[in-house]
């Protein structure tokens, strides 16, 4: 019924049908506004804040550290050079290894916080590798998984990876630690995550602090 009473209104101002219908100003197909970016970033000099909104558990979300903190769209993570970390949910992947062509890695800086952090590590890099199976015959099989370095073991700072775990309450809770990335084309940053819940309590919407360090030596 209400479809009938649009076109009936319609119908006499010539816009139930024609390019007209499309565009009743000048013919030209609207435009589409804007997806809305799911990283924000907030400069404060030397270092910078990001909050990334990866609550679609089906969908990455990658951030670039060299172009300043920006959201890449990535249709290909596996050949796409451009991204340097990438986030879903409790997941964070590396531009290397299992999860991209670059040569990007993770290691945990342990021992200081991130203010003191100046120049990345020689030694301590891991990056994401593909998960393994047991075959039938003993025989180790590659399946469809990815081990994330983020989420692997990292001593005795961060013995679950990246959080800890409170299966109480169920809430994940960010290591004291200091992450350094190393990108795709060998550029060096210093992380930090500060949360994994937003004001209100919303889950795998991250607070990350980060700022470009020195190679190591």
């Amino acid at each position: 019924m209400k479809r009938t009473t649009l076109l009936l209104t319609l119908a006499p101002l010539g816009l139930a049908c024609g390019e007209d219908a499309a565009d009743p100003v000048g013919g030209m197909p609207a435009e589409s506004p804007e997806t809305p970016s799911l990283i924000t970033t907030t400069d404060s000099g030397s270092q910078k804040e990001s909050n990334i909104d990866s609550t679609d558990g089906e969908a990455w979300v990658f951030i670039s550290f060299r172009a300043g903190g920006v959201q890449v769209e990535v249709s290909d993570p596996m050949a796409d050079a451009g991204w340097d970390v990438g986030f879903r949910r409790s997941n964070v992947r590396v531009n290397g290894g299992a999860s991209g062509s670059g040569n990007g890695a993770v290691a945990l800086i342990a021992g200081t916080t991130f203010d003191e952090v100046s120049r990345a590590p020689a030694m301590g890099w891991l990056t994401d590798e593909a998960e393994i199976e047991m075959g039938p015959d003993g025989s180790p099989v590659m399946n469809d998984g990815v081990d994330f370095a983020f989420t692997r073991a990292q001593g005795d700072d961060a013995p679950n990876g990246w959080f800890s775990y409170n299966p109480a309450t169920h809430v994940l809770t960010p290591q004291d630690v200091v992450w350094a990335i190393r990108t795709p084309e060998d550029g060096y940053f210093a992380l930090k995550i500060v949360d994994w819940y937003d004001a209100a309590g919303t889950s795998a919407v991250w607070t990350v602090r980060w700022k470009a360090i020195l190679p190591p030596l």
